[in-house]
């Protein structure tokens, strides 16, 4: 009798940067979606909705994720992904029922606020559930005792993410107040766009100095007041937050002239596209038949987080056009000239060392 011996094998795992950037881009997903129907202005919810929170929040977790980058192999060995299976599956299911939670909590919510006001209690259960759903996203690729190792594992990054996180929101309020004397190439890039729209482009400045541009069409009429709040100002501010904190990273490794080169040049296409977000809110408002709409897009963090996307794109790309030549790579073709001329004295010695022996 011949015994076989079954061997289990072992439970398939996601690769653990998915695990990590998974939960981070459906959040992200999910906020692109709810932002441009919501907007709370009054009330506990305008404090507890807060943009600048939330921008900050958004840049303190692509600033913590940058400086992991290139630890995944370590980091994999403190936490485990969670295997495929049944509690991926519930953890899912869990995360996409608290968002459909909270995406109808903060519909009713914002219908309510131009009735009356919404209690404080409210907004402390919002903010609850809107936690759940981070904790949620998180829970269906990382196990409980998983995440808290892993946080403890990065508690110096995690730290400096949040210290940079609160430093955004203290910085975008003066960075905001640079629009009106930052405008004018913008506002001229933006009326040669809005020329080949049919009908007149208009662009004046208010009393404050902030831009109102917009379209005299044959069917449509519309004009945006730019304001600071919607300029998204914010986007260069984070593309600098994230290179600095790409250079304290790995600064070592990278050229310095180059890799200012690189911010500059990326400052500017941020800017430039700014002016192609603005036309993309006109015509939102044209189709849409009026401002309101306009606003709302202005107003959500669809810009924002895409700009936040380019920005990491430019960044990654960047430093590897600025990466230092390794010098092993630099003068490797001296040390195969040096080595050349001893290898063939090896090889012209060899013969006669074997005709000797054999002699002998």
């Amino acid at each position: 009798m011949v015994a076989k011996s079954s061997t289990s094998s072992p439970p398939e795992r996601i690769p653990y940067w998915t695990c990590l950037g998974g939960p981070a881009l459906v959040l992200l997903i999910e906020v692109m979606s709810l932002t441009p129907l919501v907007e709370f202005t009054r009330g506990p919810m305008a404090r507890a909705a807060d943009s600048l929170v939330l921008a900050g929040g958004i840049l303190a977790l692509a600033c913590f994720y940058l400086m992991l980058a290139g630890r995944g192999s370590e980091l994999a060995q403190v936490a485990q992904p969670r295997p495929r299976g049944r509690a991926m599956f519930f953890w899912g299911l869990a995360h996409a029922a608290l968002f459909a939670a909270f995406f109808a909590m903060s519909l009713a919510l914002d219908a309510q606020q131009h009735r009356d006001s919404t209690p404080w209690l409210l907004a402390a259960g919002w903010l609850g559930l809107g936690a759940a759903v981070v904790g949620s996203a998180y829970l269906t690729v990382l196990p409980a005792k998983q995440m808290f190792a892993l946080l403890r594992c990065c508690s110096p990054q995690f730290a400096t993410a949040a210290l940079l996180g609160v430093g955004t929101i203290l910085l975008i309020p003066p960075v905001r107040e640079l629009w009106p004397s930052a405008q004018g190439p913008l506002i001229k890039v933006l009326g040669v766009m809005l020329d080949a729209y049919p009908g007149h482009a208009v662009s004046f400045l208010d009393p404050h100095g902030w831009p109102n541009v917009g379209v005299h069409g044959v069917k449509h009429e519309l004009v945006i007041n730019v304001t600071p709040a919607c300029s998204e100002m914010d986007a260069l501010l984070a593309f600098f937050l994230l290179g600095g904190t790409l250079w304290v990273v790995r600064g070592s490794e990278l050229r310095p002239m180059q890799y200012a080169a690189v911010l500059a040049l990326g400052a500017g296409v941020l800017y430039l596209l700014n002016a192609a977000r603005l036309y993309a809110v006109i015509l939102v408002g044209l189709s849409r038949g009026g401002a309101d709409a306009a606003v709302r897009f202005a107003h959500s963090r669809i810009g924002g987080i895409l700009f936040l996307a380019v920005s990491l794109v430019m960044l990654y790309y960047g430093a590897r056009f600025a990466q230092r030549p390794q010098r092993a790579d630099r003068h490797s073709w001296r040390k195969r000239a040096r080595q050349a001329p001893q290898v063939e004295s090896e090889q012209e010695t060899q013969p006669a060392e074997t005709v000797a022996a054999s002699v002998s």
